[in-house]
């Protein structure tokens, strides 16, 4: 799935600045850059994470201009809380800017009589392909996953074996009724500048512990909530942003902006779990013993 017009244009950046245009003081400029302005659209969608401890202080507006010379895109209002969470006013505690647009959409249609209903979206999995590049770019994905079924989440590598090439880069993937970007005894997959708000359950994870070789980079996530119907025998009543149970990966510039529980998990048990177990020479592979790949 190819769906991105510029492939240098980044998912995200942090929030530079909160400026004024006029005198009545309501900040209305939001200063990302000339990168993220020189690519971002009139008419999209823009999510701010949370300025504080709550995860109910993100923020959502609509982008009505841009100026591209000053970096900067109108907005009708920002809340001025986020003055104080810029890169020029506190560096270390600026807030991330996304833009939740993309030319391809995936959208499940709210049709479950499931579990209360409401919670039984799409669901996308590559299954069973070693040795097959697989590519997921520039899509957006709403309403996917299906809450209490093991195996159903938004974009699933299912026991793909080596993958090497293969990369996800720049999506979005928000209000999933159950987890994010799940990577299952598949190996050297890339998952690049991607952003998830609004995640029931792990949102960024190698699943059983056998995973090796994965590289997240410059990934967001934010928003990573409980869900009410948790599959038997998970721990997604302990949501992470990234729940890690290999640590023989590579974690790159990433950030956890807000979960119930943890940002990142390392989770690593003395043996593989789940179906990997069976694997053959799985149970020569002891992830808590393992040494860390990258982690920065």
């Amino acid at each position: 799935i190819h769906g991105l017009a510029d492939p240098t244009c980044p998912s995200w950046a942090r929030l530079q600045d909160l400026k004024s245009s006029d005198t009545d003081g309501v900040l209305n400029r939001v200063v990302v850059g000339n990168h993220a302005t020189s690519c971002w659209n009139v008419g999209d969608t823009i999510f701010l994470t949370s300025p504080d401890w709550s995860l109910e202080n993100t923020f959502s507006t609509t982008v009505l201009d841009i100026d591209v010379v000053l970096g900067e895109i109108i907005v009708e209002s920002i809340p001025p809380v986020f003055a104080h969470v810029t890169i020029l006013t506190a560096p270390d505690y600026a807030v991330e800017v996304a833009t939740i647009n993309r030319s391809i959409i995936l959208d499940a249609d709210d049709d479950d009589f499931q579990n209360g209903g409401g919670v039984m979206g799409g669901h996308i999995i590559i299954y069973h392909t070693p040795n097959v590049t697989q590519i997921i770019e520039g899509v957006e994905i709403n309403n996917f996953g299906q809450q209490g079924n093991l195996g159903r989440y938004p974009i699933h590598f299912h026991m793909c074996d080596d993958v090497s090439g293969s990369i996800v880069s720049k999506n979005v993937v928000h209000h999933s009724n159950q987890r994010g970007f799940v990577i299952h005894s598949s190996h050297n997959v890339q998952l690049v500048d991607n952003v998830a708000f609004e995640i029931f359950g792990h949102c960024y994870f190698t699943e059983d512990g056998i995973e090796t070789g994965n590289i997240f980079k410059h990934n967001l996530g934010a928003v990573i909530r409980m869900p009410a119907n948790i599959i038997p025998n998970e721990n997604d009543h302990s949501p992470a942003v990234f729940w890690i149970t290999n640590p023989n990966n590579h974690w790159i510039e990433n950030v956890a902006s807000g979960s119930q529980k943890s940002g990142f998990w390392f989770d690593l048990r003395l043996n593989v779990r789940g179906s990997s177990a069976k694997l053959p020479g799985a149970e020569l592979i002891r992830p808590f013993f393992m040494s860390i790949g990258t982690f920065r």
